[in-house]
């Protein structure tokens, strides 16, 4: 597909999913939504969002022998801002064009790395989405005989300390056995050692995006638990693997939250105006990663025309 033609589909989507929603949506309420946003609570979300990044420039650190340095952070910060903010997985194309451009790697190299990479990164939200169903389904009273709080009516919904330290045991379980997997395309990946940091990585990334949402719901006046963040994630992931979706998200993130916060309770209309707030809210800390990004390439730039 011409590029043309992609900013054609990409506008268009844009343009059909913002009247899709003036038609439906009551936007007084969304504005209400955002005027009570919890600015503490929001400013902690940010702090995670960011986190999840910086692990993940770890993880690429790791994967392709990168120096601990502004520029490559920059290409990490600048790669997430752009893959968020852009439609149709384009901005998936900044990382190994930055990557070619620092002499660090070829094009197909990295991406076809990163190709990897992310498929792992779907491999770990279907396994923490299958750890929690089946620690649910199989062991229903974990929740409330080691973590004090009540079942819900479904037991994919159970929750509690327990339940929740069960779901990760098994996830780690199972990640262990996937990087073993994963370590046959990357040859920084072949030692115990390296593997297991892969998995350290990979869980803080993950543990990082679980509080973020946590925290954004929350900020927002929406309690989601464990389970309930959870079913989020596996909605995200495969809501923005749709190819045909709007700019910044648009659409996919209003459809994966309204699904789980109707899923957990809330009222029909409330759970659309907080799909939108927490999409204005999560592109407001979007942009803030790229100024970030923008500011430490500036910086490594002016250090290396010093230096030289």
């Amino acid at each position: 597909m011409s590029w043309s033609l992609r900013i054609l589909v990409a506008l268009l989507t844009t343009l059909l999913i913002i009247l899709l929603v003036a038609a439906t949506v009551d936007f007084s309420i969304v504005v209400t939504s955002l005027q009570s946003v919890d600015l503490s609570l929001a400013f902690l979300g940010f702090f995670a969002f960011l986190m999840g990044h910086f692990f993940r420039f770890f993880r690429y650190a790791q994967i392709w022998q990168w120096p601990f340095n502004a520029r490559f952070i920059a290409v990490s910060g600048g790669h997430g801002a752009a893959s968020y903010m852009l439609p149709m997985r384009l901005g998936e194309l900044l990382l190994p064009y930055l990557a070619r451009r620092l002499g660090d790697r070829g094009f197909f190299s990295v991406l076809g790395g990163l190709l990897w990479i992310r498929l792992f990164d779907v491999a770990v939200v279907l396994l923490l989405a299958c750890s929690v169903a089946t620690v649910g389904i199989f062991f229903p009273g974990l929740g409330v005989f080691l973590g004090g709080l009540p079942l819900a009516e479904n037991l994919y919904f159970a929750s509690g300390s327990g339940f929740t330290l069960a779901v990760i045991v098994l996830l780690v379980a199972s990640l262990v056995f996937a990087s073993w997997l994963i370590a046959t395309r990357f040859e920084t990946l072949k030692g115990a050692r390296d593997r297991l940091w892969f998995v350290v990585f990979s869980l803080f990334i993950w543990s990082s995006v679980l509080l973020m949402n946590y925290l954004l719901a929350k900020s927002l006046g929406a309690s989601l638990g464990f389970p309930s963040l959870v079913l989020l994630l596996l909605a995200s992931t495969f809501a923005y693997a749709i190819p045909v979706q709007g700019l910044a998200g648009l659409g996919a993130h209003q459809l994966a939250w309204f699904l789980t916060l109707r899923e957990a309770g809330i009222a029909k209309d409330l759970s659309l105006a907080i799909s939108l707030s927490s999409h204005v809210v999560v592109v407001l800390w979007v942009l803030g990663l790229a100024v970030i990004a923008a500011l430490l390439a500036f910086s490594a730039k002016n250090n290396a025309q010093i230096a030289s």
